[in-house]
């Protein structure tokens, strides 16, 4: 699949090219563009995210959040069966309002 998108963006600009030889530079310009942007966004990132690790150094667990739920982000009443914390596999079942999380067998 990769190899065929990019013979298909080789066949694209052969045709611009062909179109008019003269005017290939600026249209050549907007990929050559994203791809400065998109490369100059992502070291940014990189670093930005090498700078919390340096501050802050690696993470040591995840984030305590108070139990138990209640409600999800809707505002729809959460039934948790018991294990479900533990189970592998979990199934979500919506009955009405309710919101109900089981252990899958």
């Amino acid at each position: 699949m990769g190899v065929a998108s990019w013979a298909l963006l080789l066949l694209a600009w052969w045709l611009v090219l062909e179109r008019d030889p003269r005017s290939w530079a600026a249209e050549l310009a907007v990929p050559v563009v994203a791809v400065v942007v998109v490369t100059v966004v992502t070291l940014w990132w990189v670093r930005h995210n090498l700078g919390i690790y340096q501050r802050k150094g690696p993470r040591r667990g995840l984030p305590d959040v108070s139990a138990p739920w209640t409600q999800d982000s809707l505002g729809r009443p959460l039934v948790l069966a018991d294990g479900v914390a533990q189970a592998p596999v979990v199934r979500l079942r919506l009955d009405g309002d309710l919101k109900r999380y089981e252990v899958a067998p």
